[in-house]
């Protein structure tokens, strides 16, 4: 083990002694590509496979070694050290939204690996994630009016990015209620949509998802709803948490009202890297996990949404 650990160490400060020669993504593929594939990477994986004391050294050894790299690369020291308090908040979506490095990242190599990073499997999932959410809603609300809008709510809504990027000819055919526990996201996505020239019928309330939402007074009043969806919150709940939220979802939406929701597929993409080098760690779940908890939950799967080969899965659900 202090072999592999000097090893890890040895790979760990070349790849940031290449950190100043970046001109582009393409050199970050060719530096990043042979630490991962250097013999001590490839020992390591083997070893926290088998070890979950040794795996949680050879992180810590990993992000010490590379402190460099977090210290410049804003982009992951934001993933890492999480400032808002919780993995994926609003403010890292919209940068990888945005397809721009971190604007606090300073050095043009290191907005290089910043842009790389969005460039993996799981931030280009989630863009597609956002993508093809707003163009299922666009068609969603096609057969409502202004006169009768689709009555819409967001669980964990953050930013609402989906919400925001509407045509005129779909938001105002909505009446929003946008619910998360985080007041700044809610705050971003209001003065957005707020700052529209048209008008925007957007409610934000400040509440916990993982509480029973069902019993809610604000969102009783404001329901029953068309469209209740949450596309990013349950890769983090276990299934009980997410069969307890869906069910009390179903009580405020209308009898023939769609549910949303979407999960991460473990099998396309490789889950120690996020883990170890942005501490992002989710339930692992594959596509058939989606069927089995909507029905736990008194939900059926009528239509699914596949994006980036499948690495994130759209649940569109009626109620039994």
């Amino acid at each position: 083990m202090d072999q592999l650990i000097k090893s890890i160490e040895k790979e760990c400060s070349e790849l940031c002694q290449n950190l100043t020669k970046v001109r582009s993504t393409a050199c970050v593929d060719g530096y990043i590509g042979a630490f991962l594939g250097s013999q001590a990477m490839l020992e390591a994986v083997e070893v926290a496979e088998k070890s979950k004391k040794k795996k949680q050294k050879i992180i810590m050894v990993i992000r010490e070694a590379i402190a460099q790299l977090y210290d410049t690369c804003l982009a992951w020291n934001h993933a890492l050290y999480k400032p808002y308090g919780y993995p994926g908040d609003f403010s890292i979506l919209e940068v990888i939204y945005n397809d721009v490095p971190h604007p606090d990242t300073a050095s043009s190599s290191a907005r290089q690996f910043d842009l790389w990073a969005q460039s993996t499997i799981l931030p280009r999932a989630v863009k597609a994630r956002k993508n093809a959410l707003r163009v299922f809603i666009e068609e969603f609300v096609s057969h409502y009016s202004e006169d009768n809008k689709a009555r819409i709510l967001s669980i964990a809504s953050g930013s609402a990015r989906e919400i925001r990027e509407l045509p005129r000819r779909s938001v105002t055919k909505t009446d929003i209620v946008l619910l998360d526990q985080d007041k700044r996201a809610l705050s971003f996505a209001k003065g957005v949509l707020d700052s529209k020239p048209i008008d925007v019928s957007v409610t934000t309330l400040v509440a916990d998802a993982l509480t029973d939402i069902s019993k809610d007074s604000r969102l009783r009043d404001k329901g029953p709803f068309d469209l209740i969806y949450s596309f990013g919150l349950y890769d983090y709940l276990s299934d009980k948490l997410i069969i307890n939220n869906m069910r009390a979802a179903a009580q405020l939406l209308s009898d023939q009202g769609t549910f949303v929701f979407s999960l991460k597929d473990k099998r396309f993409y490789s889950s120690w890297f996020y883990d170890w080098f942005f501490d992002w760690r989710f339930f692992e779940r594959v596509i058939a996990d989606g069927f089995r908890l909507a029905e736990k939950a008194g939900m059926v799967v009528k239509n699914t949404m596949l994006v980036e080969s499948g690495a994130i899965i759209l649940y569109i659900c009626d109620k039994k």
